[in-house]
């Protein structure tokens, strides 16, 4: 088939994309060569979107070498989505499929049901929206570009602090209600490395994190989080050292951009040194922008902006006036 783009949408009563013939039982039946039942050759795009009864996408028995240069693969509001490539209950199932070369885009939105995508995708850019980030969390290893926005049930973004996000250069996170941290590192000793090649932190999470290197990052915009208290340790401060750009906006429960340094920190240390614009706006309960310690790495900031910050008691905490 000569097919380069395929589109499926409002198609209520689809329960399958391609027919699999089933035994008496209701079991796949192993007699059928998948060679005969799927066969896309040249499909770079398969976009799915509003099939209420799809309860997957491809079936178990595909292999991998029909599909050699599907590239973007969305899928959008499937409500009984439950996997991407159909498991066999009740039989061996077969390993995951890797399809042969890495995906540009992988979309999912709206697929609640969505627990077990039976995939291992290489994608450089994943878009995730009302899913089960657990779901993925195996095929994150080669994304460069994640966006994920009111991820369901899911607490921090990698729970392995040695491993999932090295190769990653942007990150966006959105209303993710159930994400308290960015990494997990409460069963490991080892500091993470999951964030070596961040450049564009564009929203963080709820709480603040800790022991996460994000030495590549040099943008950071939280934007409407409004039960975050205080963003940075200075643990994680250390790590900025090619920070440009810090903005903060919506914040309502926020107080503290920066954690205390710790006794033992050095006072001649130069936190954040490539910082030069810095926003802060719609902050109502910040009391201070930076402890004491930490003003002297301040004043050669070209770039300083506070908008409605109207509990704002000092620059650095020790003073008692904002100048």
């Amino acid at each position: 088939m000569l097919l380069e783009i395929l589109e499926i949408s409002d198609c209520h009563g689809l329960k399958q994309i391609v027919a699999e013939l089933e035994d008496d039982e209701g079991e796949i039946s192993s007699s059928v060569d998948p060679h005969d039942s799927l066969c896309f050759p040249k499909l770079r795009e398969l976009y799915i979107v509003k099939c209420d009864g799809l309860g997957y996408i491809f079936p178990a028995l595909l292999p991998p070498q029909e599909l050699p240069e599907l590239e973007n693969l969305p899928i959008h509001d499937c409500p009984q989505l439950k996997q991407v490539v159909r498991c066999n209950e009740g039989r061996d199932a077969p390993r995951p499929v890797q399809f042969p070369k890495p995906l540009t885009e992988f979309s999912v939105s709206a697929c609640p049901l969505l627990t077990d995508s039976f995939v291992h995708l290489k994608v450089e850019k994943a878009i995730l929206k009302k899913v089960r980030l657990l779901t993925f969390k195996d095929s994150f290893h080669n994304l460069k570009h994640l966006q994920l926005s009111e991820a369901i049930e899911d607490y921090n973004l990698v729970q392995d602090a040695n491993g999932g996000l090295n190769g990653l250069t942007s990150l966006e996170l959105k209303h993710c209600k159930d994400i308290k941290c960015l990494v997990d590192t409460t069963t490991g000793n080892e500091p993470t490395s999951a964030f070596t090649k961040l450049e564009n932190l564009r929203w963080i999470v709820k709480s603040p994190t800790h022991c996460v290197d994000l030495e590549c990052l040099k943008v950071l915009e939280i934007i409407s989080w409004e039960k975050l208290e205080s963003l940075f340790s200075i643990s994680i401060v250390r790590s900025l050292i090619v920070l440009e750009e810090l903005k903060i906006v919506g914040s309502n429960e926020l107080k503290r951009v920066f954690m205390e340094v710790e006794s033992n920190a050095e006072s001649n240390t130069l936190y954040l040194p490539n910082l030069k614009n810095m926003e802060i706006k719609e902050c109502p309960n910040l009391e201070y922008v930076f402890p004491l310690a930490l003003a002297r790495g301040f004043l050669r900031l070209p770039k300083v902006l506070l908008v409605k910050l109207g509990n704002l008691r000092g620059f650095a905490e020790s003073n008692d006036v904002v100048k």
